[in-house]
């Protein structure tokens, strides 16, 4: 396959697939399946690309990568801010990038989670909260098909992700008439035991508060990035508690 410079694909072949891969372990974590030596082990057959010809690299994923969408998409921007840097420039660095937004956008990513380049470059295209995910306007109420709801009625709102045990959100009506929103989620990370009720916030002094699992309190987990080929660490915003360090589970609280 050429590029679109007319030179021949430079990627090792695999290299799509290995990029969807790399992409789940940058947004899930260890969750994914993937742990950090495999992950980083995976980056590494872009490594000597990187380094004996970044524009080519860039040229060959924004070429061969970046149109197919998806995770890969995603793992091709993220191994271009790696590997070169948030500094690298070029057209095709930007077609990768803008290929890692559109995937966000595409699946109803919030902007508290999208990193500050990728929000920058939005901005930068004319882009702002208000058109970042596409809004669908509400039918007429008599088109709407749906009817108010009777006291201590509970309907089902949402289901967040695609997983078998995501969070799923459901709306009720108390007797005042007050509307209500009920979560059902896990207790914790290890305890895959359903919850549903009205959710407090977090405490950290309340006994039956449930640290996250992944940070284990902390609100941020370390990471390991690469920069032209050096490693360091960043603490970054825990994805799974979202930087709260916990929730609440059953049982009584002695929240102050």
């Amino acid at each position: 396959m050429a590029n679109h410079r007319g030179h021949p694909g430079k990627l090792p072949p695999g290299t799509a697939a290995m990029l969807a891969d790399f992409a789940r372990y940058e947004w899930y974590g260890e969750r994914s399946g993937i742990g950090p030596e495999q992950a980083w082990g995976m980056l590494s057959t872009l490594l000597p690309l990187s380094r004996s010809d970044p524009a080519g690299l860039t040229a060959a994923l924004a070429w061969e990568v970046a149109p197919q969408g998806g995770w890969s998409a995603y793992g091709a921007s993220r191994a271009v801010a790696e590997l070169l840097g948030l500094g690298f420039e070029g057209d095709d660095a930007k077609a990768v990038l803008d290929g890692g937004i559109r995937f966000l956008r595409q699946n109803g990513v919030p902007p508290l989670r999208v990193r500050g380049y990728e929000w920058s470059r939005w901005v930068d295209t004319g882009g702002d909260v208000n058109n970042w995910l596409p809004t669908i306007p509400p039918p007429p109420p008599e088109r709407s098909g749906l009817r108010e709801l009777a006291p201590g009625e509970v309907r089902h709102v949402a289901t967040l992700t695609a997983d078998r045990d995501s969070n799923t959100v459901h709306v009720c009506r108390d007797d005042s008439g007050a509307y209500l929103a009920l979560i059902d989620a896990r207790y914790s990370d290890e305890d895959p035991t359903r919850y549903g009720g009205t959710m407090p916030g977090y405490d950290p002094n309340c006994d039956n508060c449930m640290k996250c699992g992944t940070c284990r309190g902390a609100d941020v987990v370390r990471r390991t990035r690469l920069d032209r080929g050096n490693a360091y660490y960043v603490d970054e915003t825990c994805p799974t508690c979202r930087g709260v360090g916990g929730k609440s589970a059953a049982g009584n609280r002695n929240h102050r």
